[in-house]
């Protein structure tokens, strides 16, 4: 007896590399600064929105980054002009306080938006792609349908990563939209992990497409009859 297996999957890199240096974007980071966050969590996701900047090849004439901090307010603590040197971004954004209040989506993604996708003031330049990747730990504490759709006007390509189990996916889902990507961590813990960035900045910082794999197993089984 032959039987044939057929089994395509998804490989994305190993060892991210920096996006093409040629095709330039507006990099907008949303992050939720909340009480439930803790301060423990704010900080993995300050690790791990610096493992962004990394991968982003960030410059003068490539990437740009803009930062959105919200809790019971929201504000952009780093516009898109403010840094131009990777190592001074990091620093400044491993160096944002922790609020730790409420969860204000609704103005975090208005400021995103308002702040810096459409305020060239913040240093956006216009005709340049943008992406925006929003992260949040749970349910916002009110209605934010009005950021999400001026999100989802403005905003080129859209990442949502959830963080911990209480959060809300049809929430992430909003937020991204349909031709965005959503993700799932289980806790800020699994921020800290290499498999975790790997798999999520290609998607969230450059929209890289992962290729498929297709692997073919043929096992033959003889059986003997005496």
């Amino acid at each position: 007896t032959t039987t044939t297996t057929t089994t395509t999957s998804f490989a994305l890199p190993e060892q991210p590399a920096p996006c093409n240096a040629t095709t330039p974007f507006d990099l907008v980071l949303v992050l939720d600064s909340s009480g439930s966050l803790g301060l423990d969590g704010w900080e993995r996701v300050l690790q791990f929105a610096a493992s962004l900047i990394r991968y982003a090849n960030v410059g003068i004439n490539n990437t740009h980054v803009g930062v959105v901090t919200f809790a019971n307010g929201a504000s952009a603590d780093i516009e898109f002009s403010d840094f131009v040197d990777p190592m001074l971004l990091e620093q400044a954004i491993q160096a944002l306080p922790y609020k730790g209040t409420g969860t204000n989506l609704n103005g975090g993604l208005k400021s995103a938006v308002n702040d810096l996708l459409l305020n060239a003031a913040s240093g956006r330049r216009f005709g340049i792609p943008s992406s925006v990747v929003v992260m949040t730990d749970g349910n916002p504490t009110s209605s934010a349908t009005e950021g999400i759709n001026l999100l989802q006007a403005n905003a080129d390509y859209i990442t949502a990563i959830g963080v911990g189990g209480s959060v809300d996916i049809s929430v992430l889902q909003a937020v991204a939209g349909v031709d965005g990507t959503v993700y799932q961590a289980n806790s800020t813990f699994d921020l800290r992990t290499f498999d975790s960035v790997s798999e999520i900045l290609p998607f969230a910082v450059c929209n890289v497409t992962a290729s498929p794999t297709t692997t073919t197993t043929t096992t033959t089984t003889t059986t003997t009859t005496t």
